[in-house]
């Protein structure tokens, strides 16, 4: 597989604050303004705030320069006092971007404490679909409600967000916010999302500009505040003048301060079109030359440092003067803010009044002139690590050629760091004309639409690449990078014909690949190997050939793709050491390794299913589900949630299988995988036969063998899994039907197909349902063969589940076994074992109420839900009915559960079920 995909999932988590931009730069978006010292109090409307504490939104709605800023500093001031967390961010327009918004919001809240992100970063950066959003922003709202304090989440100039996705996270935010989280939203327009649910349950604060305007009397407080020599009649016409708006205060404040104290002035200072030109006739026209440059200079960048400012004048080594200067201009003239932490370097930002001003007096600057600035800055981000800002500046400074060879220089190291969201960001970045004409930045961007598995988008990018291979334009390694593209589409389409073709292809390696191509072809080929029954080679593949590097995640990618082949050995145990150590590695070294980490997850569940481990099998797969679905191949998922639904089944809860294989079902539906359709009609098969439903157990196995009739046989390929799955069913059928002669036939031609493929642990159940037919068929000596063959394989291979689901009647066989004298000591304890695993009841499904269930604990639509589950209706029914998203119901399954203190849909419905039952009595 490619080992930026495997490696994938916490895209923007490795590094919370830093997606797209060294930790400094993003860091002062996430820290407020240093505006405390400058809080005028203003008890009226904190007293209005302060009894807002238990309403779920907040929103200061006013123009430019109106002291919403200001507003939400003096609630964070007052809030932290409260032992309540804050989270802070401020927005720019380029956190109209999903990726970049996602990544900023994340960081807010683990600026807070990084357990709340946790799950949350590990699905960002991947599908940019509702559903994906959605569920992307209910693990971080899960993670908020474990928060053991209230939280705030404070987002500044949010009329920047208006991207569809963006206002669809918005409204996961708002609508299922857990009690303790809060919502503050300082926009300049009104939301770009409706709140009136919320409002007509009196869950909204609304803060507007009247609120927002100072009084007459507070107007003369922050004048005194700011100009000593001031009287109250002066300080009433200036009221008037400014009717009470902050950034008009500010400004006559600072006229007041420099002396130029317009005493006969009529013009209204009262919004931004009269605050712009009153400025540039009052404040900038008196501006030394110097000043003003450097205020235009700065106005070409979203947030600055003494060193660029120093750089941008054309004296980089004049830092120490130029701090000064800063720090001047901030403590005078009320319109340049620092962010940042103690301890880090201090980013000034303009005011946004202040910035517009300038920026229309940056637009009169010859553009020769500005594409100069621009070039000095790209330079300046770019050797400090902020590779977003670089690419950006470098765009506007009409250099697209090194934009885009910094975001190819920069792809390998973010690709080290599953810094996917930033892959594409940066991308999008770029002028289309120079993604096209470069193969690099097309390859990195096919395995992006790869990755968020936009399949026809890749397939139109190899159709492309073909063409240009066919007129002679690709040499032979980007023919040999087209090669490594089209097997992944396939590995993760689940394609099991392209990639039996592509094998040659990716064994004849040109020479020279670099580290990422190696990496990528080692995986690809240990994996096709696997695929096609070729165990051995692909180990000597991954001992022999993989990780030049020699990192840990190279190392780990390969010990997890080991451990698939011993699993398909039939070697559970030695798999099972192997995978615990690399899941326990993995979920120790970062976000980064999530990738790595779900694989081992998926393929250690159907390890801890076959040794009878049912409850560890569950509790490894709860809290991570969502996020392996959303980040692993095809195969990876079908064994967790084939695991999961069996598991279920096995503790005697037929509700969470049912729903586990629906999920499954859906899955493969929705990527077009029959593998993995297959393996779930053969379980509901069996499921079926054992709740007593023939007719549905034989719509299934129709099904199956219309998928099988599809791809014929195939013995060397992964699609040899669908015959196997096929004849698994008829297997079942006919035991259920006591059809055992049949029973036997088939038993017999599935083991032509399963020996020769190496499919040991398929093999050693043939063995076994090869005894039950043959005990029943009047050949009792043939049945001890075949049951001796069986415990000889399954010892050998350390198998437990697959001979005890072989039959019902594996037990009552095993038991006679045991009567027999002369048995082997060992295959004895062996046998002794397999009767133990046999007979040691699961957890069970109804678990007695620890206390009466209270319908008043449930929401009303918590309720609805509770009863549809009740009624074994799976997730995406109830979300058809209820008209809400799969992702939704879920999340109201969590609560439910959270509420009923039980840990499953058959426990929910059974407290339901007693609720009932004790109204009536």
């Amino acid at each position: 597989m490619p080992p930026s995909e495997t490696e994938t999932g916490a895209s923007q988590a490795s590094s919370p604050t830093g997606t797209f931009d060294s930790p400094s730069l993003a860091a002062s978006r996430l820290v407020p303004p240093r505006g405390e010292r400058r809080l005028m109090p203003r008890d009226a409307l904190m007293d209005r705030l302060a009894d807002a504490r238990q309403q779920r939104c907040v929103v200061v709605q006013g123009p430019a320069g109106s002291g919403k800023t200001c507003t939400l500093l003096a609630w964070r001031k007052q809030l932290l006092g409260l032992d309540t967390d804050v989270a802070w961010l401020t927005l720019t327009p380029a956190e109209n971007d999903p990726s970049r918004f996602v990544d900023s919001v994340l960081a807010s809240f683990a600026e807070i404490d990084g357990k709340i992100v946790h799950d949350a970063a590990r699905l960002a950066g991947r599908d940019s679909d509702e559903a994906a959003c959605e569920r992307l922003m209910l693990a971080l709202l899960a993670g908020v409600g474990r928060h053991p304090r209230g939280v705030v989440l404070m987002l500044d100039d949010v009329q920047h967000l208006r991207d569809p996705f963006i206002v669809e996270a918005l409204h996961c935010l708002t609508e299922y916010a857990p009690p303790n989280l809060r919502l503050a939203f300082a926009t300049r327009a009104a939301l770009p999302l409706s709140l009136a649910a919320l409002n007509g349950q009196g869950q909204v604060l609304e803060i507007g500009m009247r609120d927002l305007a100072f009084s007459a009397a507070e107007s003369e407080r922050y004048l005194r505040d700011h100009v000593s020599d001031i009287d109250k009649r002066e300080a009433r016409r200036l009221h008037d003048l400014t009717e009470g708006w902050v950034a008009g205060l500010q400004l006559v404040a600072v006229n007041l301060k420099t002396q130029r104290r317009q005493r006969g002035a009529s013009v209204p200072v009262r919004d931004a079109q009269a605050f712009a030109k009153y400025f540039e006739q009052e404040v900038l026209a008196g501006l030394p030359a110097e000043d003003l440059e450097l205020l235009t200079r700065i106005s070409a960048c979203q947030s600055v440092t003494p060193s660029l400012c120093a750089t941008l004048m054309g004296t980089p080594r004049a830092v120490a003067r130029m701090t000064r200067h800063l720090m001047q201009i901030e403590g005078s003239s009320l319109f340049l803010s620092g962010h940042g932490t103690p301890g880090q370097e201090v980013w000034y930002r303009l005011h946004p009044l202040m910035r517009e001003v300038l920026q229309a007096r940056w637009q009169d600057w010859p553009d020769a002139e500005r594409r100069t600035v621009h070039a000095t800055a790209w330079r300046w981000f770019e050797a400090r690590g902020h590779l977003d800002e670089a690419v950006h500046h470098a765009v506007q400074a009409g250099e697209s050629d090194a934009a885009a060879e910094l975001v190819e220089q920069g792809v390998p190291e973010l690709l080290e760091r599953s810094n996917m969201a930033q892959i594409a960001a940066l991308v999008r970045l770029l002028p289309p004309d120079q993604v096209r004409r470069r193969f690099r930045l097309r390859n990195f961007r096919a395995y992006l639409r790869l990755y968020a598995h936009d399949f026809e988008a890749v397939t139109e990018t190899l159709e492309e690449l073909d063409q240009e291979a066919a007129r002679g334009e690709l040499d032979v390694h980007q023919r040999f990078s087209v090669t490594l593209l089209r097997a992944s589409l396939a590995l993760y389409s689940d394609d099991v014909d392209a990639l039996t073709t592509l094998l040659p292809q990716v064994r004849d390696t040109p020479d020279g690949l670099d580290q990422m191509e190696a990496a990528t072809r080692a995986n690809l080929l240990g994996m096709m190997y696997v695929f096609s029954g070729d165990y051995a080679n692909s180990r000597r593949v991954l001992q022999e050939e993989s990780w030049a590097d020699k990192s840990i995640r190279s190392g780990l990618i390969a010990d997890c793709v080991t451990a698939m082949s011993l699993m398909l050995e039939g070697q559970m145990a030695r798999a099972g050491t192997i995978l615990r150590h690399a899941l326990e590695t993995a979920e120790t070294s970062g976000p980064a390794y999530v990738g790595v980490a779900c694989l081992a997850t998926g393929l250690l569940a159907e390890i801890l299913y076959e040794l009878n481990d049912i409850e560890t099998l569950c509790s490894l797969l709860e809290s991570r589900i969502d996020v392996l679905e959303r980040v692993s191949m095809p195969d990876t998922v079908l064994r967790a949630l084939a695991a999961l639904a069996v598991g279920q089944w096995a503790a005697h809860r037929p509700l969470d299988a049912h729903a586990a294989l629906e999920r499954l079902e859906d899955y493969a539906l929705r990527n077009r995988t029959d593998r993995l359709l297959a393996y779930v009609l053969v379980i509901r098969v069996r499921a079926y036969l054992q709740e007593g439903e023939p007719d549905f157990a034989e719509g299934s196995l129709d099904r199956l063998d219309a998928i099988a009739a599809q791809h014929g046989e195939s013995p060397h390929s992964m699609m040899l899994d669908v015959q196997l799955c096929a004849g698994r069913g008829h297997l079942d059928l006919c035991m259920h039907r006591n059809d055992y002669f049949q029973m036997r036939d088939r038993a017999y031609a599935l083991l032509a197909l399963a020996e020769p493929a190496g499919r040991w642990r398929f093999v050693a159940c043939l063995y076994m349902q090869l005894a039950v037919a043959e005990q029943h068929c009047g050949n009792p000596a043939s049945a001890e063969t075949h049951l001796l063959e069986a415990l000889r394989l399954g010892h050998r291979l350390g198998l437990l589940r697959t001979l005890i689901d072989a039959s019902p009647q594996v037990p009552a066989l095993l038991e006679a076994l045991q009567q027999r004298e002369g048995l082997d000591p060992v295959l004895g304890f062996y046998l002794q074992r397999l009767v133990d695993a046999a007979s040691r009841p699961q957890a069970s499904a109804v678990a007695a109420p620890a206390r009466p269930l209270l319908r008043e604990a449930l929401s009303e639509r918590e309720s609805e839900i509770l009863e549809l589950v009740a009624q074994a209706m799976p997730n995406k029914k109830i979300a058809a009915m209820l008209n809400i998203t799969p992702e939704t119901v879920k999340w109201h399954l969590k609560n439910i559960f959270n509420k009923l203190e039980v840990g499953s849909r058959n426990d929910a419905a059974a407290r339901l079920r007693a609720l009932k039952a004790e109204s009536r009595g």
